[in-house]
């Protein structure tokens, strides 16, 4: 059981989706109502991984591998095993795990997390993030420093909205730009404690940026991923603060969940294209709403809801092992080729070569390294090399039948070895579309 409490810290501060989606989606909106109804630079890049230790952990959901030890890499999937409990708990039936591996990457200190993303870090202003979420073709990265404090400033932020956008796209592919963006900020500040999550928080920066002035609502509502409103920075602000305001209030507003107004507006989407339309059916009067969320944003202080914290997880429910030098500077080229640091990543993986030719992860991070590169062939070698070294990632497999079909080989193999790599990877990761898509080929 939770409860309701009162938030002040950051007030200063054309696809459809189905019916069955829309559906699911309202019972997801139902059930959190009945919910909170009673609860609530360059060189140091190449620097040898010989000066780390890098660990690699397992949960029951994700995989994390930190240069800061084991207990704060058990602590990180805590979190994450803990933000997935949300969506679990609000909604049984929803998919809240995604398609594609999540790998965490939970650094030490600013220096180490610099290691994987340089840019970040460089220039006059620069960004300094404490999270990153990053998509990639095979996997989901997730980058965090752990020296920030997990509830300083909500460091987690990024990462939480992130990952939210993953599990409602995966859920509910087209939603509005305004309730996609909303639903993130929403669930992005959420906060783990001890023994509790605080859900509903106020997005540091956002009120203020509120009471400097807002959108009409009819713009609001109409607001596409080209829209000026999205792309461009000062706007881009007001727009995000404003779809946060307006799902706040639709979730936390006591009148506007007893009025269902979110769920009406729901049921209209499923059945029009037309923005405006669908929000005049499920909102009522436009003006009426403009000016109860004008009131909205003008509050002093914000509910917000604190639920138990139930993870209930064990020291078997966690798998932990050393990485070796070479695996470490292939999790961070494999990292670095992926947001095209080719010259850097190259470097690294060529020293893990030296270091540890026979490893099944070092021929795989080579692999991926000359297929990026064009170099077919030499991915070939590497990647039956990985197979034969005993190898339990899906991609030495899926990517040899992935240039097998797109004719990349200089001797093509046979339907069947296609079939067979393919059944292979689908054995270590049977749930990656890529697999599935691949065997229709």
């Amino acid at each position: 059981v939770g409860m309701m409490m009162d938030d002040t810290s950051a007030v200063g501060a054309s696809r459809r989706t189905t019916p069955f989606a829309w559906r699911r989606l309202r019972a997801w909106v139902l059930r959190g109502a009945c919910l909170t109804a009673f609860l609530a630079g360059p060189g140091a890049w190449l620097q040898a991984a010989s000066r780390e230790t890098w660990v690699e952990v397992r949960s029951p959901h994700f995989i994390a591998y930190s240069d800061a030890g084991e207990a704060e890499a058990r602590k990180t999937l805590e979190g994450f095993e803990a933000i997935r409990g949300v969506f679990t708990l609000l909604m049984p039936g929803l998919q809240v795990d995604l398609h594609k591996p999540t790998v965490i990457l939970a650094t030490a200190d600013e220096r180490s997390m610099r290691r994987f993303a340089p840019g970040q870090f460089e220039g006059k202003d620069p960004k300094r993030p404490a999270g990153i979420f990053n998509q990639g073709q095979d996997r989901n990265y997730v980058l965090l420093r752990l020296d920030v404090s997990h509830q300083v400033d909500q460091a987690y932020f990024v990462v939480f909205h992130e990952y939210t956008h993953q599990v409602v796209h995966q859920n509910f592919p087209m939603l509005p730009t305004w309730l996609d963006e909303g639903i993130a900020d929403y669930y992005g500040t959420t906060e783990l404690h001890a023994k509790q999550i605080y859900l509903g928080r106020l997005p540091l920066g956002h009120m203020a940026t509120l009471r400097r002035g807002r959108m009409p609502l009819k713009e609001l509502l109409t607001v596409t991923h080209d829209s000026p409103h999205y792309q461009e920075g000062s706007k881009a602000g007001t727009f995000y603060a404003q779809s946060w305001a307006l799902v706040h209030y639709l979730f936390m507003d006591e009148e506007a969940r007893k009025a269902g107004l979110l769920t009406a507006y729901l049921r209209a989407l499923s059945h029009t294209s037309d923005p405006l339309a669908a929000a005049q059916e499920g909102f009522g009067d436009l003006g009426n709403l403009e000016g109860a969320l004008g009131s909205y944003c003008s509050r002093p202080r914000y509910a917000f809801w604190t639920l138990p914290l139930k993870l209930n997880l064990t020291d078997k429910d966690f798998v932990t092992r050393p990485l070796g030098e070479a695996e470490a500077l292939v999790l961070r080229a494999e990292y670095l080729m992926q947001h095209r640091h080719e010259k850097e990543a190259l470097s690294l993986l060529e020293q893990a070569r030296t270091l540890s030719p026979k490893s099944p992860e070092v021929q795989t991070g080579w692999g991926l390294a000359c297929q990026h590169e064009g170099r077919y062939e030499e991915a070939r070698v590497a990647f039956q090399e990985a197979m034969v070294l005993g190898s339990d990632d899906f991609r030495p497999s899926l990517h040899l039948a992935q240039m097998a079909q797109g004719h990349h080989l200089a001797e093509p193999p046979g339907s069947q070895q296609i079939i067979d790599w393919l059944e292979v990877a689908r054995s270590h990761r049977p749930d990656f579309p890529g697999i599935h898509m691949a065997l229709c080929w």
